[in-house]
């Protein structure tokens, strides 16, 4: 045999071997085709959510002007604001504080289930 033929030989064994691996890649693909549902449901959760608290703002204006002008109220809340898997957070007392460490936790672990479910 020929020095060259050999040579062939090998490079259409090692490109046999791609296009298994394509065939096996493309069929897991495939087979996530149900996520397309559940990515369609948290869009249009999120989209509820959002809705919710411009009504929630909305009433919250109204309900304040039409208090009496001599009260004052105090005003407490506290927040995360979640940069990539870091969260921030942050509240006027110590109990805001600790809804929103609590709030924190539970978008780490919706974050994390999401992750694990595509994968």
């Amino acid at each position: 045999m020929h020095l060259s033929h050999q040579r062939y030989s090998a490079v259409f064994w090692v490109t046999s071997i791609r296009v298994t691996y394509y065939a096996t890649t493309e069929v897991k693909v495939l087979s996530l085709r149900g996520l397309s549902s559940l990515v369609f449901d948290l869009v249009a959760l999120g989209i509820l959510f959002v809705f919710a608290g411009f009504a929630i703002i909305f009433i919250a204006m109204i309900l304040s002007a039409s208090s009496k002008p001599g009260t004052e109220g105090r005003v407490r809340g506290g927040g995360v604001v979640m940069i990539g898997p870091i969260p921030i957070v942050f509240g006027s007392d110590m109990k805001w504080a600790s809804v929103a460490i609590v709030l924190a936790l539970f978008l780490i672990l919706v974050t994390l289930v999401v992750n694990l479910h595509v994968i």
